[in-house]
């Protein structure tokens, strides 16, 4: 009842709308209907009441909206003004919840990157969200759906800003040298077949400035263009470019464009990097990138290894890359 609510209003906001338009309109009591806008209300949507009135959605300037966002892109989307995580959201009711369910926050309390690392998450300024997928593959294939992910967010972000983004292998997004977007995969199943799969990608979009101690390696798209960018033009992007190489994916088994993007786009090919896991630290040269999506690096022994991404980071010789 209160997405429907809230439909009405979005789709009236040059207007008030009584209480009783509504009342009649969803044949429940006035007390439910004004119960269900307190509830939008805290949940950070901007509703003007005023007596003999009635009310008035108030959207703000790049604010997302899951009526908007579900209308655009045909699936069902969630929008919260905060969450502890996004991916746990997901994993705490992914029984009940369908097939390419998404779900955003303006704001993560606990958002998380790869090894368990923070994710800074500042309220209002970036694009935090996660995709619930149940494909029937295998779970060593499960690693190619963050090379879609990687390939559709850099793809979306040249498209929308026109800054030149990069993939630093396997779920980074650089721009300029710097990380503006990190994607964490989580998957459960067995090995040959998974039982769901939650793709989460956090983008720095209008973050005005970092601390001082993620000044040297994480940036944003408005310090890069020196310009405010659309979230809600980028996330659709975003969102289409990676439904149409997911289900190129599980539907044909077709990867050849997301590989030339990985390839094309990489910050990695060509370069000397440290492969780094636990405490050891290796040196080489980043060779190529396999259909699969693994990593192939020659170390300066001469030795050979194609890396998944596991509990593996890459970096560059004098820091991030």
């Amino acid at each position: 009842m209160k997405e429907k609510i809230l439909e009405y209003l979005f789709t009236h906001q040059e207007e008030f709308t009584s209480g009783e338009v509504l009342r009649k309109k969803f044949n429940v009591s006035r007390t439910a209907i004004w119960k269900h806008i307190k509830t939008l209300k805290e949940e950070g949507y901007q509703i003007t009441s005023i007596s003999n009135k009635g009310y008035q959605l108030q959207i703000e300037e790049d604010q997302l909206v899951s009526y908007e966002l579900e209308k655009i892109l045909g699936k069902e989307i969630e929008v919260f003004q905060s969450i502890d995580s996004t991916n746990n959201y997901l994993k705490r009711g992914m029984q009940d919840f369908p097939d390419k369910k998404m779900v955003l926050s303006e704001e993560q309390k606990q958002g998380r990157g790869r090894l368990g690392r923070d994710w800074y998450s500042p309220k209002g300024a970036g694009l935090f969200f996660s995709m619930l997928l149940k494909p029937k593959i295998s779970m060593q294939e499960s690693f190619k759906i963050t090379g879609i992910a990687a390939a559709a967010v850099a793809e979306a972000i040249e498209e929308v800003t026109g800054l030149p983004a990069k993939i630093k292998w396997p779920n980074d997004i650089t721009v300029n040298g710097k990380k503006v977007c990190g994607i964490l995969t989580e998957v459960s199943g067995e090995m040959d077949k998974i039982n769901y799969l939650i793709v989460g990608i956090g983008i720095n979009v209008n973050t005005p400035d970092f601390s001082a101690d993620l000044k040297a390696m994480a940036t944003s798209l408005y310090l890069e263009k020196k310009e405010k960018i659309s979230r809600k033009d980028l996330f659709v992007t975003l969102a289409k470019k990676f439904f149409y190489f997911y289900d190129d994916f599980t539907e044909r088994k077709n990867l050849q464009e997301v590989h030339g993007i990985l390839e094309g786009r990489s910050a990695i090919l060509g370069k000397e990097i440290f492969v780094i896991r636990g405490e050891e630290k290796k040196q080489g040269m980043a060779m190529a990138i396999s259909e699969d999506g693994f990593l192939k690096v020659r170390y300066d022994s001469g030795e050979e290894e194609v890396l998944s991404s596991g509990e593996v980071s890459v970096r560059g010789l004098e820091g991030y890359l």
